[in-house]
């Protein structure tokens, strides 16, 4: 193949994918699929793979990042979980459309097929950006904070950020765990370390019971937005909060 046509046809499939990443698509699904299919056939996989991975790079840190940073103090959550639903939906689209390229060049060469870089690069450029990172963090709990002290939240925008985290993982719980599982079970122990204390100047005749009612709260609060694996994490820790501090009278 002449370089001046690969060049060429690099080109259209550059702009195709940066319009499928603004959510338009002019070129149709069967088009850009030929295309990538001349370009990986005539050995320049190479070319087309770190060319997406580029691509896909650039838009994160020039167009997306910027905007969720300057959103971290109004409608953080929804913003970045609009942003996850648009990078993963084009990742679901380019996945169909370079298919050819992960069976033929990705694969063969232990490389991260098409949707699975594109997981990747969202979570380092976005998630694991540290003011992005932070501000997720501190976000979420704090919802979960003032849910335990008796206010309304939107527990949808907790459970749609968890399983972005669990889905960033590709098919580990690390990153979720790193990211915030470590922190709510740490916030979850300190919180239920003073409310202990507290009970207990108050009546540890009840100290027991009441602690078992938190129990039963946080069960059900992890069930609704938290990772199915939390839930007997934070019920085992707080059993033995509640253990540890229990009068001998009771």
């Amino acid at each position: 193949m002449d370089e001046r046509y690969v060049k060429y046809i690099w080109i259209i499939l550059n702009n195709a994918v940066q319009e499928i990443q603004k959510e338009n698509a002019a070129l149709s699904h069967e088009e850009i699929y030929h295309k990538a299919y001349e370009v990986v056939m005539n050995k320049h996989g190479f070319r087309m793979y770190n060319g997406l991975r580029e691509l896909l790079t650039d838009h994160l840190k020039q167009q997306v990042r910027p905007e969720l940073l300057e959103n971290l103090n109004l409608n953080f959550l929804p913003q970045l979980h609009g942003a996850w639903i648009k990078h993963q939906t084009a990742m679901l689209m380019l996945r169909d459309m370079l298919g050819f390229m992960d069976r033929t060049y990705a694969e063969p060469r232990g490389l991260d097929n098409v949707y699975n870089l594109g997981l990747k690069i969202f979570r380092d450029e976005i998630i694991d950006f540290v003011d992005i990172k932070t501000a997720l963090v501190k976000k979420l709990l704090d919802m979960i904070n003032e849910e335990r002290l008796g206010g309304k939240i939107n527990d949808l925008e907790i459970k749609n950020a968890c399983t972005m985290l669990i889905t960033l993982g590709i098919n580990s719980r690390y990153f979720y765990e790193q990211i915030f599982e470590i922190p709510f079970l740490l916030q979850t122990a300190d919180f239920y370390e003073t409310e202990s204390h507290k009970l207990l100047k108050e009546n540890s005749i009840n100290y027991v019971s009441k602690m078992k009612c938190h129990i039963t709260n946080e069960s059900i609060r992890a069930g609704i937005y938290l990772h199915k694996d939390t839930e007997p994490r934070i019920v085992k820790m707080l059993e033995e909060i509640v253990e540890k501090h229990k009068p001998d009278n009771v």
